[in-house]
């Protein structure tokens, strides 16, 4: 929770983004399809290690977000 500071100065959104995020995360979920790689039939996720501290990937992720027909199974 460092983003957010702690304290007599902390942020006064920290509630509404701690609530904001997941939701947005699973509407982008629920109405999204996501492809992984450059198009084409590269199914696989490489997950070499690149150096620092907290071993971030050495390749990013790179996802294509293709939109569902109907983003809700039961919409009347």
């Amino acid at each position: 929770m460092i983003p957010f500071g702690s304290g007599r100065r902390s942020c006064p959104g920290a509630t509404l983004a701690l609530k904001f995020v997941p939701t947005t995360l699973a509407a982008i979920i629920q109405c999204f399809e996501l492809k992984v790689g450059g198009g084409g039939s590269e199914i696989s996720v490489d997950m070499e290690e690149g150096a620092g501290l907290t071993l971030p990937r050495a390749h990013s992720l790179v996802c294509n977000p293709v939109a569902r027909l109907t983003p809700f199974l039961y919409s009347i």
